[in-house]
């Protein structure tokens, strides 16, 4: 059988990182719940591909919606707008510590405007 990913990428793929993503607070607002929103990484895109899941920042829906709206172009310009300078830097910490919630919530406590 064929695969669609390669083997890199698909080792950055998990669905239970996005679970635990859904399960911390929305790095902007702290609120639940919360959706995995992919961040843009050109790198590791293809054409009509979204960025692997070690790249997922936890939003709500409307905050997620929001930023599509804004346009991915502008994605962070959108973050630093409401307090996160670093979502790369908060993506790279959340899957490091993917699974272990406490150090999730912490993380993103971390990288979010108070």
């Amino acid at each position: 059988m064929t695969t669609f990913f390669k083997p890199d990428r698909k080792a950055s793929m998990s669905a239970a990182h996005l679970v635990a993503i859904r399960k911390t607070p929305s790095c902007i607002s702290g609120r639940l719940p919360c959706d995995a929103h992919h961040l843009r990484v050109s790198a590791e895109r293809g054409v009509a591909m979204k960025a692997t899941d070690r790249w997922a920042v936890p939003l709500t829906h409307d905050e997620h919606m929001n930023l599509h709206t804004y346009g991915s172009r502008l994605e962070l310009d959108w973050f630093a707008k409401h307090g996160v300078n670093d979502p790369y830097g908060l993506a790279k910490e959340l899957w490091a510590c993917s699974g272990d919630l406490l150090a999730m919530r912490r993380a993103i406590g971390r990288f979010r405007a108070l």
